[in-house]
């Protein structure tokens, strides 16, 4: 990890590793990182000496005995553990925090006291000294010391919110930001005053970048009605900034630069939505490895959306094939599997994957959604006693705050109210949605053709669906004007929905996506309005996210 080996034995599970990955973390940005940070360090965790006294390493090798205890504890969440851990992370905060990292005219500086000096040409000659005469093991002293004091300031704080402790936790995550910004304040007033850069360790200066760009871009997502908020606790959200700093990082043949390109794939895929601009950065990243579980995995999510579903398969088969000795990462490759084929309409397929994913999965994460599809994929095949025995369980696995856990639970309690079968309009409304999800335009228009001869039989909330259904078809098809029509009559069944309430704020989204398309500020303004007013529906934080990145696209403002 920190010698730097070849991109291959970097990512490649190669080597015998004993942890469990319980979260699917490329859908969580707030430990991609550490997901990824976790498999590095573990690799090399053999060949420390675990007993030796943090007060005279080199702070990088330090921190790296302690992060694998940490992310299995964050991974798992174990608060037994959690809390284990946070001790031991307490306890090197202490330890880094009182080391001597140079000499001044007054005496010791220890790093402590260092992040707390005024910037000035005299904290900068202490630090240019201190580069210069090594100020410990390495060069650069000050810089990796502070570096690893941010990561495990940030440690101390994830797994403070982990365990409950929410207001400790964002102080910390607060804290961390400081550490990063009082490098960065230091480098600038170098190179304006002293004519001179800190920054010559690029082990150091591709740290400071990534944690930089990390807090750059992801503060910069917060909504823009309190981003005055975020700037008053001393943060500053930049998107663009951080996106040419995780670049830069990206770009340095250093450790960081790997967790840079994945974490940038991960925003032209999740947060950008472009498809195209994500593939070519994948078909990059795996020309330079291609026996990276975690590129490939990314990879599955871009070919999924982009209706290249048996392409989605081999990529997620390539993750299980290659994490062999990651029984966890194989877990979370057949959910994948599953969930391609779910939509697929293959549900026997689906079903052995989903079951496994069930049995072997300990953890809760994607357990509720997963144990929906499995239950509907046992309502598609009329075998209704097998869904209504899965059914049953989704309310436990639902966890609070996640709006797609609550939805799966919502929809699985009134599927045992009908005793685990479908009606059959309902069912070919239920197909045609997979079939959209794979690009397939014809299957989808049999289904809807099955329940418009049916129309007038269905309810209120069926027929919503009904039309939505028809809107992103005719959208996929291109037929712009039919598929306004058919958003146009979910909009006119608004107040007659009672439990299929997001259809309306989804439709708007909908519309307003196709009124800036066609240049029609106006209308989309409209939408807008309707959008931010709605409260109360399923989906609804994913929903405000996309509006948030709609509006500073077009720069739309009410």
């Amino acid at each position: 990890f920190y010698i730097r080996p070849s991109f291959t034995r970097f990512f490649h599970f190669s080597d015998d590793l004993t942890f469990r990955m319980e979260d699917n973390y490329l859908n969580r940005p707030d430990i991609l990182f550490f997901n990824l940070n976790f498999t590095a360090i573990s690799r090399i965790g053999h060949i420390q000496d675990a007993s030796a006294k943090t007060e005279s390493d080199d702070p990088v090798d330090a921190l790296c005995r302690l992060q694998p205890e940490f992310m299995q504890a964050f991974l798992t969440e174990d608060k037994m553990d959690l809390k284990t851990a946070l001790e031991a992370l307490e306890t090197f905060k202490c330890q880094i925090s009182s080391r001597v990292v140079t000499h001044g005219p007054k005496g010791a500086v220890t790093l402590k006291q260092f992040q707390g000096m005024k910037i000035n040409r005299e904290l900068i000659n202490l630090i240019a000294d201190c580069n210069k005469n090594g100020g410990g093991k390495t060069a650069n002293f000050i810089l990796r010391a502070s570096m690893s004091l941010a990561k495990v300031q940030l440690m101390i704080s994830l797994a403070q919110i982990k365990i409950g402790s929410y207001m400790k936790g964002s102080f910390n995550v607060r804290t961390t930001w400081k550490y990063y910004h009082h490098i960065l304040e230091c480098e600038d007033y170098a190179k304006r005053k002293c004519q001179t850069s800190l920054l010559r360790d690029e082990v150091a200066h591709n740290e400071l970048l990534f944690g930089l760009g990390s807090f750059h871009f992801f503060t910069s997502l917060v909504p823009s009605s309190v981003k005055w908020v975020i700037k008053g606790l001393s943060f500053d959200p930049d998107r663009e900034r951080g996106l040419e700093e995780l670049k830069q990082c990206s770009e340095q043949d250093v450790q960081m630069a790997p967790f840079a390109s994945l974490l940038r794939l991960w925003m032209e895929q999740f947060f950008y939505e472009k498809k195209a601009e994500a593939e070519e950065s994948y078909q990059k990243l795996i020309s330079t490895n291609n026996e990276a579980p975690f590129y490939h995995y990314m990879g599955g999510y871009i070919a999924r959306t982009s209706f290249k579903i048996q392409e989605a398969i081999d990529r997620f088969q390539l993750v299980y094939n290659l994490s062999s000795d990651v029984p966890a990462m194989q877990i979370i490759a057949k959910y994948e599997i599953g969930w391609c084929y779910y939509i697929l309409n293959d549900f026997k397929q689906a079903i052995k994957y989903f079951e496994e994913f069930l049995d072997e999965h300990q953890s809760k994460t994607y357990k509720a959604w997963c144990g929906y599809q499995l239950g509907y994929c046992y309502a598609f095949i009329a075998e209704s006693e097998k869904a209504t025995a899965v059914l049953k369980k989704v309310g436990d696995w639902a966890r609070d705050q996640y709006s797609w856990d609550a939805y799966a639970a919502r929809k699985s309690k009134e599927l045992l109210k009908s005793g685990g079968k479908f009606a059959d309009l309902e069912w070919h409304l239920n197909h045609c949605y997979n079939s959209l999800k794979t690009g397939d335009t014809e299957g989808a228009d049999e289904c809807l053709g099955e329940v418009e001869r049916e129309y007038n039989a269905l309810h209120d909330d069926l027929k919503a669906y009904f039309h939505y259904l028809q809107g992103k078809k005719n959208y996929i098809k291109g037929k712009i004007e039919e598929s306004m029509n058919h958003y146009n009559n979910v909009l006119a069944l608004k107040k007659k929905l009672k439990k299929e309430k997001y259809l309306v704020p989804y439709t708007h989204f909908k519309m307003l996506k196709i009124e800036l398309e066609r240049h029609d500020e106006n209308e989309a303004k409209v939408h807008l309005k309707a959008i931010t007013k709605a409260s109360g529906y399923d989906f609804d934080k994913p929903l405000m996210r996309r509006i948030e990145r709609i509006k500073e696209q077009y720069n739309l403002k009410l």
